[in-house]
């Protein structure tokens, strides 16, 4: 039986690949984790101003991208 061995350059690049796929693990989880507390925040925020959540989502929305994109996907989902 021969014995596979691995070429050095090879194991480094496996190396990196793991540490990288970790790296954006923990970056997802943090992004995720902060999307949480965005929308807790959010929460907050339109309970305070006396608007449902889904009132504040939409008008953040339309902070983000503009009138004209949130009009068509609010318009889409009434319909």
């Amino acid at each position: 039986m021969g014995r596979n061995v691995i070429p050095f350059h090879e194991a480094q690049a496996s190396s990196r690949c793991r540490h990288q796929y970790v790296d954006e693990q923990a970056l997802s989880d943090q992004y995720y984790e902060s999307l949480v507390q965005l929308r807790d925040s959010l929460k907050l925020l339109a309970q305070e101003c006396g608007i449902s959540l889904k009132e504040a989502m939409i008008d953040l929305t339309y902070i983000a991208v503009g009138d004209e994109i949130v009009s068509q996907l609010t318009d889409a989902d009434e319909e």
